[in-house]
């Protein structure tokens, strides 16, 4: 259709705005702040014109509705089904509007049109299902809970209830209460079990609570339904990976590269692939999205990191200046480059790298690079006391990499029982695979041999890299 051809082109402009907008001078940022401006005046009015016209094509349906029906009452007229509300000609109109404004995510407008027809209509449960929505989406995630606790409670339709529990399970969620989620989304599945969506977010759950068993057994059991889900497939592989199965993560991401239908989704794919040691793959990803994605700092940075990671130094030290070059701001990008420097013996310049981000940005991962440099220099003190900056850190992860240190701190100082157990610490905070090989270290120092290779087999699974 012409209409969707037209906001086709208008969707591909803005996406042009903002592949640019990084890249351009005030000048024409201010040039391309009025054109945004100017598609913003351009979408109320179109909502306004929908609105009327939505108004007008629902009287005139009624109007041929009215011709239909008969004059008169007669036998076999067809009689309401049970539970079914039939809504005076009033509330069908704002039904639809309510529906249209949802439809166009002016929320707000579709909470006030569906509030009206509840107060009217307390039965409809259908108007209550996207009143309940409407709060949900529009933030209003307390009385979202209550409409569709209300409605799971009342309904008599098990797909509704299933719905309003698995909605109650993504609220408890978002508002920090994950066992809770879990006992709805149990709700869910006990009243409908083949919504997928309540399936899927229990995985989600289980996932951030590092219950990997739980996600690899309920993942393998929803792909009979839905293997063709790109996000379930890269749980899945994260998932076994931390259960020691690397075959079957690589073999699930394998299948995610064929369920890529852009280079922006091969993208999560690529950092998959880098976080569980697979860097050759990660490395032909970021490779494949760069003719399209030349301008986004994240793929060079991708392409220079797993390089490093496969001890390529001076091949990633190409990559990571020009992501630095991209965003100079972006901390994470100057780390990388100072560790890559570091891998080239250029100390001293990777120690100024260091501590103009933390001058700058106070980022943890900066103390991990001088309290490394520290160490080297021989400046027990002042590595330990940028490892317990990390220690501190309200992170978890940040935590175990302090502890890491600490553990090499005391290592170089013969320390090997506090080593040990900063070790111990650090991997059970951060699942280092550093920590544990360094673990081994300690036992094989003690002569401890048997222990040292308990700690090591694990790692000899490791993907090899180039």
């Amino acid at each position: 259709m012409l209409l969707s051809q037209y906001f086709a082109s208008l969707k591909d402009r803005l996406e042009n705005i903002e592949e640019v907008l990084l890249h351009t001078s005030e000048e024409q940022k201010i040039e391309l702040y009025r054109e945004v401006l100017a598609f913003r005046q351009l979408s109320d009015q179109v909502v306004e014109d929908w609105l009327q016209f939505e108004e007008k094509l629902a009287m005139v349906q009624r109007m041929f509705e009215m011709e239909s029906e008969p004059e008169e009452e007669t036998n076999c007229s067809p009689q309401p089904k049970e539970n079914e509300v039939l809504l005076p000609r009033h509330l069908s109109f704002q039904f639809l509007q309510g529906k249209g404004y949802f439809e166009l995510s002016m929320y707000d407008e579709a909470v006030k049109s569906f509030s009206h027809i509840i107060r009217q209509e307390p039965d409809m449960e259908l108007a209550r299902l996207y009143l309940a929505f409407g709060f949900l989406m529009s933030r209003r995630l307390e009385m979202a809970f209550r409409q569709f606790q209300l409605l799971a409670e009342t309904t008599s339709y098990p797909i509704f209830a299933s719905v309003a529990y698995n909605e109650m399970g993504v609220i408890s969620v978002l508002e920090g209460r994950p066992d809770q989620g879990l006992v709805w989304f149990k709700e869910a599945l006990e009243r409908y079990p083949r919504l997928t969506e309540a399936r899927f977010n229990e995985i989600l759950t289980l996932f951030s609570q590092k219950q990997y068993e739980d996600v690899a057994e309920k993942a393998e059991a929803l792909f009979a339904e839905c293997d063709d889900d790109l996000e379930l497939n890269l749980l899945y592989a994260y998932a076994s990976a931390q259960l020691g199965n690397l075959e079957d993560a690589h073999i699930s991401l394998q299948r995610c590269e064929t369920l890529c239908d852009s280079v922006h989704s091969l993208f999560p794919v690529a950092v998959c692939y880098e976080k569980l040691g697979f860097y050759r793959e990660a490395y032909h990803l970021y490779f494949a999205m760069l003719p399209e994605l030349k301008s986004d700092p994240a793929v060079w940075h991708g392409l220079g990191w797993t390089l490093w990671k496969s001890e390529q130094d001076e091949k990633a030290l190409f990559y990571l200046k020009r992501a630095l070059t991209l965003n100079p701001t972006q901390a994470d990008y100057a780390c990388s480059y100072a560790w890559v420097l570091l891998g080239l013996n250029e100390v001293e310049k990777a120690q100024k790298v260091f501590q103009r981000i933390v001058e700058n940005h106070q980022h943890p991962l900066s103390y991990s690079g001088l309290s490394h440099v520290s160490l080297l220099q021989g400046l027990h003190k002042e590595a330990e006391t940028f490892a317990v900056k990390m220690v501190n850190h309200e992170d978890q992860v940040i935590q175990g990499l302090g502890h890491f240190h600490m553990g090499r701190i005391c290592f170089d100082q013969q320390d090997y029982d506090g080593a040990l157990s900063h070790f111990t610490t650090s991997h059970q905070l951060a699942n280092l695979k550093e920590s544990q090989l360094y673990s081994g270290l300690v036992h094989f120092m003690n002569q401890e041999n048997e222990k040292a290779m308990e700690k090591w087999e694990p790692l000899l699974s490791v993907p090899v890299h180039f």
